[in-house]
């Protein structure tokens, strides 16, 4: 299969396709090969711990760098404990959830590189309703440096922890000894800030759209050095805009993205049987044991996929199956409706690949695909 690389941060893939039953991927790591009993540690690239807890927060951390850290919670709703998350990613990201709060699905990802010294945060909210819902993120640390933290310094070259700032550094009175220096890295502006005493928080103010998905994402640092601590804040800082893909066939044609279609019938864009805006992608029309094919590729950080599909297929014999990276995720056949699927996968730097493939055995009548998303 072909592959071209496209930068991009994040993708967001909505499919449209006829039945009001929604299919729900569980977002879990890219290559999860297995389930593991909470709390869990992941040691990063320097060595430092990250001890995971059931609700996604941190216990101790390195040498009391935490006395519990980076807890969740949604419009007032604290992020529950699990007994096992998922372990993807080479066994460097743990997922866990879903749980509901303020009418969303919500997960952790917590991913701790085997190169580098940080933990990414990526809170995962699932809006299922047709209405958006807006709600205030809140992440909220106990610190270990105790009634000794003091500031070391914000993104904005001061000690003093504001609105404007996208991370901040920590402290005991030691600079090298005690407890580690940490930071906290934002990828977008907070609502709000605080930081009394040992008790650090920020918050943010999101709006989930309807049937859509939002990730806030935020990074921890341990460094025994003030010095290494901030300059890791600055390179994740300055290395992590959220950016969302969206695509909605909207330019009437596949000219938007790198898009290749193929098979005995190419598809299309058409203007008919579109879910939502003026048009959708459609499968070409093909016969006995032929397949009519659309993939994109796209170099990607962090995705979210959610798609809309319609399917009138023979039930059992011809389905539009869906894959990344030559991997089949799912497939649907016979007459459906209006169905929503959401895959969340993490795959680091590399190539991004996605195939929506219709396959026949007795003739695949009609399938629509139209893509939108958001953050």
């Amino acid at each position: 299969m072909r592959r071209r690389d496209v930068g991009v941060c994040l993708l967001i893939l909505e499919l449209a396709v006829a039945a009001e039953v929604s299919l729900h991927l569980t977002p879990l790591a890219q290559g999860q090969t297995s389930e593991v009993a909470l709390p869990y540690t992941l040691t990063d690239g320097g060595g430092f711990l990250w001890d995971v807890q059931g609700d996604g927060s941190i216990g101790d951390g390195t040498s009391d760098a935490f006395d519990g850290g980076l807890y969740l919670r949604v419009d007032g709703y604290n992020f529950p404990g699990f007994s096992s998350a998922g372990l993807g990613c080479g066994g460097r990201e743990l997922s866990i959830g879903p749980a509901n709060l303020a009418g969303l699905e919500v997960w952790r990802q917590i991913y701790v590189p085997s190169d580098d010294t940080y933990a990414r945060f990526s809170e995962v909210l699932r809006n299922p309703s047709g209405s958006a819902v807006t709600v205030r993120v809140e992440i909220r640390t106990n610190l270990g440096s105790d009634s000794n933290t003091l500031i070391v310094e914000t993104s904005d070259g001061d000690r003093s922890f504001t609105l404007s700032d996208r991370w901040i550094v920590t402290d005991d009175s030691s600079d090298g000894s005690g407890d580690p220096a940490v930071a906290h890295v934002f990828t977008r502006s907070p609502t709000n800030v605080s930081l009394s005493g040992d008790d650090l928080s920020h918050s943010f103010t999101v709006t989930v759209p309807a049937y859509g998905i939002l990730r806030v994402t935020h990074y921890a640092v341990q460094r025994w050095e003030r010095s290494q601590a901030i300059g890791v804040a600055r390179r994740l800082a300055a290395g992590t805009p959220e950016v969302s893909l969206v695509e909605g066939f909207e330019s009437g044609d596949f000219a938007r993205l790198p898009w290749n279609t193929g098979g005995g019938a190419p598809w299309y864009v058409t203007s008919s049987d579109r879910y939502e805006g003026n048009y959708a992608a459609r499968a070409g029309r093909i016969g006995d044991n032929q397949a009519s094919w659309l993939e994109v590729t796209l170099d990607v950080t962090g995705t979210e996929i959610s798609f809309w599909y319609r399917v009138s297929s023979e039930e059992g014999c011809d389905y539009l199956s869906f894959y990344i990276d030559d991997v089949w995720q799912d497939g649907w056949s016979g007459e459906t409706g209006g169905h929503d699927s959401y895959v969340s996968v993490y795959l680091g730097p590399g190539t991004y690949f996605v195939e929506v493939r219709p396959y026949s055995g007795a003739g695949v009548y009609e399938l629509w695909v139209e893509a939108r998303g958001g953050h």
